[in-house]
C-alpha cells in the first residue's frame, strides 16, 4: 500500500511538471515570436514594415489618414507592407524638419478582434518642407498704407497667410494678399505656410508704412490738410478753375464731369502726390467733377468735387429781387437777396446746407459752397441780411432750397 501511495504522487509530480514545460513553451511561443522589422527601401521614398504571424492568421495597416489594408498572413509565417513615408508622417502640419513614427498594425484574432501590436518600434522620418519664393525683400516700404504680398508656394494645396489672413492661391501655386496698416511707422509681417505632413513654413518681412491706410477717401482737398493758399472754388467771372490736391503718392488719378459745358485737362500727379488740373466752364452754374484714383497696391477712391463759375458779384447784387419765399420752391436763375438766421447746420465739410429761418418764420436751406479762407461763412445763431442766390427747388425732403453765391454780411 505504501508503495502504491509512492507511485501515485511520483505520477502526480510528473504530470505536474509536464503540465508546467507545456505551458512554457506556449508562453515561450508567444514571447519569442519575432519582432517586427521597419527598413527603408532603397529604391523609393518608402519604408518596408515586416510583421511575423502564424500562418492564415489576419493583420491590418492603418496609415495616417486612418485608411486600412486588411491581409493573411501566408506560408511564410510573415507579410511585409510597402508604406510610402507620407503615409506614416501625422496628418497634420509639423513643426520639425525630422518627426519619429510608430507604424500602427493590429493582429484579428479568430473572433475578430483586433489587437495593437505595441512592439512595432519607431522611426525617424525626414519631414519635406514647403517651398516658398517671395516676389519682393525682406524690407518693404508702403506709401500709402496697403502692401501687397505675392509669391509662389510648393505643394500649391497648401494654406496660405499673410499677417493672419488666408491668402488666395492659385492652381499653380502663386499667392497674393494685401494687407492694410492703420498706423504709420515699421511693422513686422508673417507669412506662413501649412500642409499636412510638412514642415510649417515661417517668414518675417518687415514694413515700414509712410502714410497710414485711409478709412475713408484716398483723395484729399486743400482745405483738408490745411492749405490756406487754396480757398476759391467758385471764380467771379473767370470761366477756367485750377483744382489742387493730394494723392497717395505714385497714384494714378482721372477726372471727369457728365456736364458737356465742362472741359477738364488730364490731371497731373508729382512724385509727393500733389495734383493738379484745370476745368474749364463754358457757362455760370456749379459743376460737379468725379474724381477717380488708384493707388500704387491696387486700391480704388471714388470722390466727387464742386466747382463754380459764379456771376460778377456787383452786377449780380445790383440786380438781387428781395426775398420771395414761395419763389424758392421752383428752379430759377433770377437772383435773390435773401435775409434770416440760420438755425441749424445740416452739411459742413466739401460745402455747407444750413437752415435758414427767415422772418416769418419759415425755413429755407441753403446751399453754400464758398466758404473757405477769406469767403464769406455761414454760423449757427447768426442774422444774415445779405446772402444772394438763386432757387433750386424742393429738395428731396420736400423743402425749399437756394443755391448761395454770395455772402455779404
Amino acid at each position: 500500500m505504501k508503495d502504491n501511495n509512492h507511485i501515485g504522487r511520483k505520477a502526480a509530480l510528473v504530470a505536474a511538471a509536464l503540465a508546467a514545460i507545456l505551458l512554457c513553451a506556449m508562453l515561450a511561443g508567444c514571447t519569442s515570436r519575432r519582432a517586427p522589422e521597419i527598413k527603408k527601401d532603397p529604391n523609393s521614398d518608402s519604408y518596408l514594415v515586416t510583421v511575423y504571424g502564424k500562418e492564415g492568421s489576419g493583420l491590418v495597416f492603418v496609415n495616417s489618414d486612418g485608411i486600412r489594408t486588411e491581409v493573411t498572413i501566408p506560408a511564410k509565417k510573415y507579410v511585409t507592407f510597402k508604406v510610402p513615408a507620407s503615409s506614416l508622417l501625422p496628418n497634420e502640419p509639423l513643426e520639425d524638419n525630422v518627426c519619429e513614427v510608430t507604424p500602427t498594425v493590429y493582429r484579428v484574432g479568430k473572433d475578430g478582434t483586433e489587437t495593437l501590436i505595441d512592439n512595432m518600434g519607431s522611426i525617424m522620418i525626414d519631414v519635406p518642407s514647403i517651398m516658398v519664393s517671395l516676389d519682393d525683400g525682406d524690407q518693404l516700404v508702403s506709401e500709402d498704407g496697403s502692401i501687397t504680398i505675392s509669391g509662389r508656394v510648393d505643394p500649391a494645396t497648401a494654406l496660405v497667410t499673410v499677417g493672419g489672413e488666408q491668402a488666395e492661391v492659385a492652381e499653380n501655386g502663386s499667392f497674393t494678399h494685401t494687407v492694410k496698416f492703420e498706423d504709420t511707422g515699421e511693422h513686422t509681417l508673417n507669412i506662413n505656410a501649412e500642409q499636412p505632413g510638412h514642415s510649417t513654413y515661417r517668414h518675417t518681412v518687415r514694413v515700414d508704412v509712410k502714410t497710414a491706410y485711409p478709412t475713408e477717401s484716398l483723395i484729399q482737398m486743400p482745405w483738408e490738410y490745411g492749405d490756406t493758399e487754396y480757398s476759391q472754388r467758385v471764380k467771379s467771372v473767370v470761366d477756367i478753375i485750377e483744382v489742387h490736391g493730394k494723392v497717395p503718392v505714385g497714384s494714378a488719378l482721372t477726372a471727369t464731369s457728365e456736364s458737356t459745358n465742362a472741359t477738364i485737362t488730364t490731371p497731373l500727379v508729382d512724385d509727393e502726390g500733389n495734383f493738379s488740373f484745370s476745368v474749364g466752364m463754358a457757362a455760370l452754374g456749379d459743376y460737379v467733377i468725379d474724381l477717380l484714383c488708384t493707388s500704387p497696391s491696387g486700391q480704388i477712391s471714388q470722390r466727387s468735387i464742386h466747382v463754380q463759375r459764379a456771376p460778377e458779384m456787383s452786377s449780380y447784387v445790383m440786380g438781387a429781387w428781395r426775398m420771395n419765399y414761395a419763389s424758392f420752391s421752383y428752379s430759377g436763375t433770377q437772383g435773390y437777396q435773401i435775409g434770416g438766421t440760420v438755425i441749424e447746420i445740416l452739411k459742413n465739410d466739401d460745402y455747407i446746407l444750413a437752415v435758414l429761418r427767415l422772418e416769418d418764420n419759415n425755413t429755407l436751406v441753403l446751399e453754400y459752397h464758398n466758404h473757405y479762407a477769406s469767403a464769406g461763412t455761414l454760423e449757427v445763431g447768426k442774422t444774415y441780411s445779405h446772402i444772394y442766390g438763386r432757387p433750386m427747388g424742393l429738395n428731396e425732403e420736400g423743402r425749399p432750397q437756394a443755391y448761395v453765391w454770395f455772402i455779404n454780411d
